[in-house]
């Protein structure tokens, strides 16, 4: 199963100790039933996870259990049901007026009915009802998705990122004297690559031949220039490669550390809890350092040190993109390298934390780390 790094999931978000028994019960049952999917159909589970992020396809198998509460094996695939799941899912692809919610739906051509129709049986009408199983309604997600990033590109990107794109887009694509704006030329393009950080990729020959073709290949109306609209889809190609490659990277240094899907699904909790006030997907060298504090307010002063300085150098170890911050597969190696250390019987004392089965084990953690912060900031 490929982790990425992602914002919390909703489950993530709630104390564990405010979950009734049945929630958690369902949520956990969900889980195992899509570890046992992927190792069921590994080849389809691969498309769809190389579309969907790690905690939306836990929302997806939650959200599942949900529908299917009497363990039937199948849900109503209705219009209302899709558009409930994802609103769970994939919130900000959500329509915002009537008119967007209308084309949403809208078929043929609406991206709700297009996903539909992809995992429509071929006996069923294409009005009439159907049954979607787990493996199916995995499939519509990644096709709906698929298709509502190609009509609005930006709804891949969180409010901040999109927000921070367009700025940039802005800044080189100058107004003119009327107010309308001309487009980029394939210099400025190059120029932008640089501005938004992606410019390793034009340290080649043939990486820049590729941006070229990219660039053309967006370009729908043959003017030579890029509007916003056509930039947007540059940057969804770029990125939805670009994330493809992050995966992988991040399943080997995940696969590396030997640890069971169990603990590396507990450590995607903690890492989500780290992450929850900025929701950037990735971890500074304060939050993991805060964790080890949190959990292990035992040790003495000596070991706490020598921890820090273990903490530190594992840091520049693992941060294999020289980021200065440690994404979701960086920090499980983090883990594996000082937690299977065992300094100071570091190994017995933290795993068992953070693999307890115990509900309130998880809002401990953060009410530690959480007083922690508002001390540091005081």
């Amino acid at each position: 199963l490929t982790l990425s790094s992602s914002p919390p999931t909703i489950m993530a978000a709630i104390p564990r100790s405010q979950r009734r028994r049945s929630t958690v019960a369902r949520w956990s049952s969900a889980l195992d039933d899509m570890f046992r999917l992927a190792d069921a159909h590994p080849t389809q589970w691969r498309s769809i996870e190389d579309v969907l992020t790690y905690d939306q396809l836990v929302l997806v198998s939650e959200t599942f259990a949900r529908l299917d509460a009497r363990r039937l094996g199948a849900i109503p695939a209705t219009v209302d049901a899709l558009i409930g799941v994802i609103w769970h899912v994939a919130p900000k692809c959500m329509p915002t007026t009537a008119a967007d919610k209308d084309h949403m739906i809208s078929h043929p051509h609406g991206t709700i009915g297009i996903a539909m129709d992809t995992v429509r049986p071929s006996s069923s009408g294409p009005d009439a009802d159907f049954l979607l199983d787990l493996l199916g309604l995995f499939k519509f997600v990644r096709n709906f998705l698929e298709a509502e990033w190609r009509r609005t590109p930006r709804t891949m990107f969180s409010k901040k990122q999109a927000d921070r794109i367009l700025r940039a887009y802005l800044k080189f694509d100058q107004q003119r004297e009327d107010g309308s704006r001309s487009g980029l030329r394939t210099q400025q393009v190059f120029d932008l690559w640089q501005h938004l950080g992606y410019g390793q990729d034009l340290r080649t020959p043939e990486g820049q031949r590729l941006l070229i073709e990219r660039t053309t290949s967006v370009d729908y109306n043959n003017d030579g220039l890029l509007n916003v609209n056509e930039f947007w889809h540059l940057i969804w190609i770029y990125h939805r490669e670009r994330v493809q490659m992050e995966r992988s990277r991040e399943l080997g240094l995940i696969r590396a550390t030997g640890y069971s899907r169990k603990e590396v699904h507990d450590l995607r909790q903690v890492f989500n809890l780290l992450d929850a006030e900025e929701e950037q997907g990735s971890l500074e060298m304060s939050q993991v350092l805060g964790l080890f504090k949190a959990l292990c307010v035992e040790m003495d002063a000596d070991h706490k040190a020598e921890l820090r300085d273990l903490v530190r150098d594992s840091f520049a170890y693992v941060d294999t993109d020289g980021s200065n911050t440690l994404d979701f597969g960086e920090f499980v190696s983090l883990m594996g390298t000082i937690l299977k250390s065992n300094f100071a019987g570091i190994h017995d004392t933290c795993l068992g934390l953070i693999t307890s089965s115990q509900d309130e084990e998880l809002e401990r953690l953060g009410q530690v780390i959480a007083e922690d912060q508002e001390a540091g900031e005081h």
